[in-house]
């Protein structure tokens, strides 16, 4: 996936990619590491893990969640869904009420979720510059 193009994330140092991706995940309840971090500090990544999920990033790309063996799978699962709804509708892979549906979210919910993190629910296109062009004819009706 590209999640360099999402507008969350520019050319950052990898502190401030953590904090991108905590950011993006905040309501979702996740914490943000990198493998650097996680190789100095393995324990704190587990430490972690006990309350919430850790998105472990390689560089500025995701690479693995850990999630603690005595949380349930209910509540990694989430946690993770409305997030990666958000991911793959930003993404373009799914469409609004599809990942609506993953999210298992209500739609006005998911729709202010998806503000929060700064993702256009409307997306322009090619069509868009013509759209006033075809509309100011049928206003004039």
């Amino acid at each position: 996936m590209g999640w360099m193009r999402s507008g969350l994330l520019d050319r950052r140092s990898p502190r401030s990619v953590v904090y991108a991706y905590s950011r993006f995940f905040t309501s979702t309840s996740m914490h943000a590491t990198n493998v650097r971090n996680l190789k100095k500090n393995p324990s704190a990544a587990l430490r972690h893990a006990e309350k919430e999920p850790v998105l472990v990033l390689k560089g500025d790309e995701p690479n693995a969640l850990i999630v603690h063996l005595d949380a349930s799978i209910t509540e990694g699962e989430a946690s993770v869904r409305p997030a990666l709804a958000a991911a793959l509708f930003r993404e373009g892979v799914l469409s609004l009420g599809a990942a609506c549906r993953l999210s298992r979210m209500e739609l006005p919910d998911f729709i202010r979720y998806l503000a929060e993190l700064g993702i256009d629910v409307v997306r322009p296109d090619e069509t868009t510059d013509r759209e006033p062009s075809h509309l100011d004819p049928w206003l004039a009706r």
